[in-house]
């Protein structure tokens, strides 16, 4: 509806997300110059961290989110680099050259220790450090500004510490290098203008195509909202407006249901704030305080109904939740009665403790992640931990598929799969390598078999994998004694795709790889290499790859064949994105990261990394905006980005320019949505 108002055809087509990101990042690539590729590579050196190609793509992304246009990303790179002017020190007097002092000092160094009496550990670190930027330097490249900091940082041994007093000093001074303020404000400004130009090429490519992505759809139908004969309709059809997960809601979505909400005769919002820290699809805690407080400001008429009764958890846990969050929530304005909830179930005793903390006194993550793994260990053969059966609502002793141990990052949550599987627990983990299984590997040379029934490679994996699984010397001597395009030709389920290929020549992706698969009869097999939940899972999860395929072949009109598919594929395996498919079950434990979580349930939820935390930091990408003049009428108004980058690895937390960034102006709001969150 209201399409040819926008001047669209009602059957335009939409891009999925992957689609829309591919589309994305071919618009950046067509907007980039061979010089700038060549500078921004240096920058990624020289600002170590550096991540330009992920910093586009956020700034677009919180653009959209929050309906900032040309003009808006205009001013968020004057606001960042007027703000970056502060982080760094006061610049150098022009007859100074702060790089041939610091070789002169390096020279220094490493020609005055003498390390026959000083042989100390120290000291060798110290001239390792000292050598490798002085070679750099007489090569004439620069060094980049972790490094120069390193050598403000040098310690070596008491004996040779006289030696490195003048560089350490002429090191330190290297945040008012005029190269420094260069390169920061270079890329800041380079990124927010290759943004710009992303944008509009992509907006240019999809209207070409005639194609919408979901961003589209929301900035259209506010723009829709916002005219006086579309207002006039809905108005007189819209009795009823109901919103559920309110706190899910990105800034342009509140937009536009602010704007429904002002036709609808009645409103009912329906959400939870203590949830909107999850920042789903952009949306912003902040922002949802700032709505509740304009919607129920005095005078009012709305109206706010709690809902203080639990229905899912046992009463143990409700409460203790409910007196760890309270006064949390409370630092943030938010009343004890809108947080705190009341049992509305009766506790069983004989299900067992609800609550347990375990200590694990270890050194790194991995040995945490083994003791996490004896901890769930010891759950499961503990007879005295029980969950009540959701069928049969009977308590019953736990059971691996009823725990899901959740993780801040997927590294650990791989650590953690990793440590339960070597218990002979099995763990249920999304992970890429697809395309290394046995079964995806066999379907993929059925395909190319289809393909092209003269492949030889393709026949020689099948045969590999099928007939000689244990024979691989044997395997080699047929080959080697037939070889060519007759090698393992033979074989019944390389001449039965033959076949199914030849009858079918206008056979689709779909088809021919039911077809493959059947020939194959690769559900057998799956069961016959063991492990076969988690095999018959890889098959959905191959088969739902090239289902998002075939989408993609239509969204973007080109052709779709199964040589289109297979390299694909092809590709999404050397990118890292052949997703496999975790085999969950009553036999898996799910491991998953805190916010992979959400939407999701368990009868027993080991919070994993609980007690780690993070300090705020104002450095990235996010969005400014004065809560002061929020106001619903245009909640979007006086919204910006501001981008800051540090010039040191991420890792970094002390320097001058931390220092500073501590003072920031910025920091003060940063602080308040950090502990927001």
């Amino acid at each position: 509806e209201f399409a040819f108002e926008k001047g669209l055809f009602p059957d335009a087509g939409v891009l999925d997300e992957t689609s829309a990101l591919r589309e994305l990042r071919r618009s950046m690539s067509r907007v980039v110059s061979m010089e700038q590729s060549a500078r921004l590579a240096e920058l990624e050196y020289l600002l170590d961290g550096l991540d330009w190609t992920q910093a586009v793509e956020r700034i677009i992304t919180l653009a959209r989110y929050n309906g900032l246009d040309t003009q808006a990303l205009e001013q968020s790179k004057a606001l960042s680099l007027d703000s970056l002017t502060g982080l760094v020190g006061p610049d150098l007097s022009a007859d100074r050259d702060l790089d041939q002092e610091l070789m002169d000092a390096l020279e220094h160094f490493v020609q005055s220790v003498d390390t026959d009496h000083d042989d100390k550990k120290a000291t060798r670190t110290a001239l390792e450090t000292a050598h490798s930027a002085l070679n750099r330097l007489r090569q004439g490249r620069r060094l980049k500004w972790s490094m120069w900091r390193k050598l403000s940082t040098l310690s070596p041994a008491q004996k040779s510490a006289q030696h490195a007093e003048d560089l350490i000093q002429i090191a330190a001074e290297h945040d008012r290098h005029p190269e420094l303020k260069k390169d920061l404000s270079q890329a800041v400004g380079w990124i927010f203008d290759i943004a710009a130009e992303t944008l509009s090429t992509y907006q240019e490519h999809k209207r070409l195509w005639g194609v919408l992505d979901f961003a589209d759809q929301e900035s259209m139908a506010l723009e829709l909202l916002q005219r006086a004969d579309v207002r006039e309709h809905i108005s007189e059809r819209l009795d009823l407006l109901l919103v559920d997960e309110f706190q899910d809601t990105s800034p342009i979505q509140l937009a536009i249901l602010l704007q429904l909400a002002s036709l609808s005769r009645e409103t009912v919002w329906v959400g939870d704030q203590k949830q909107s820290i999850y920042g789903f699809r952009g949306t912003d805690p902040a922002l949802m305080d700032a709505c509740l407080e304009e919607l129920l400001r005095p005078g009012s008429s709305n109206t706010l109904e709690t809902l203080n009764k639990s229905w899912r958890s046992r009463p143990p846990l409700v409460r203790l939740t409910s007196d760890v969050f309270s006064p949390a929530f409370a630092q943030h304005r938010m009343p004890e009665e809108h947080v705190r909830l009341d049992p509305a179930l009766n506790d069983d005793p004989g299900l067992g403790v609800a609550v347990e903390w375990w200590t694990l006194q270890c050194k790194n993550q991995d040995q945490d992640a083994m003791a996490l793994a004896q901890g769930v260990c010891d759950l499961l053969n503990d007879n005295g931990a029980k969950v009540r059966d959701r069928q049969s609502s009977e308590a019953r002793q736990i059971k691996p598929g009823d725990i899901a141990v959740l993780c801040r990052t997927n590294d650990v949550c791989s650590k953690v799969a990793n440590a339960l599987q070597s218990l002979n627990i099995r763990a249920a983990i999304p992970s890429s390598g697809l395309l290394n299984t046995p079964e995806a590997r066999t379907v993929m040379a059925g395909l190319q078999l289809w393909v092209d029934s003269r492949d030889s490679l393709a026949a020689a994996e099948l045969a590999r994998l099928l007939h000689y699984p244990d024979k691989p010397e044997q395997w080699l001597l047929d080959l080697l004694n037939n070889p060519g395009e007759s090698a393992f030709a033979h074989l019944p389920e390389a001449a039965a795709i033959t076949e199914l290929s030849r009858q079918n020549p206008a056979a689709g992706v779909q088809k021919a790889l039911t077809m493959v698969a059947r020939a194959l009869n690769i559900r057998k097999w799956c069961l016959v290499w063991g492990e076969s939940e988690q095999r018959l899972a890889n098959m959905d999860a191959l088969q739902t790859l090239a289902l998002a395929f075939i989408d993609t072949c239509y969204q973007e009109g080109i052709g779709c064949t199964p040589a289109g598919l297979i390299a694909h594929l092809r590709d999404l395996h050397q990118a890292g994105e052949d997703t496999r498919n975790p085999a969950a079950g009553e036999n898996a434990v799910t491991v998953v990261t805190w916010h992979g979580s959400k939407g999701l349930e368990w009868p027993v939820t080991v919070l994993h990394q609980i007690g780690k935390t993070f300090d705020p930091s104002p450095l990235g990408v996010q969005v400014q905006h004065d809560w002061n003049k929020f106001t619903t009428r245009d909640p979007l108004a006086d919204r910006k980005l501001r981008y800051l980058i540090s010039p040191y690895h991420p890792n970094t937390k002390h320097s001058a320019f931390h220092d500073r960034l501590r003072e920031h102006p910025s920091m003060e709001e940063t602080a308040r949505q950090h502990y927001r969150q």
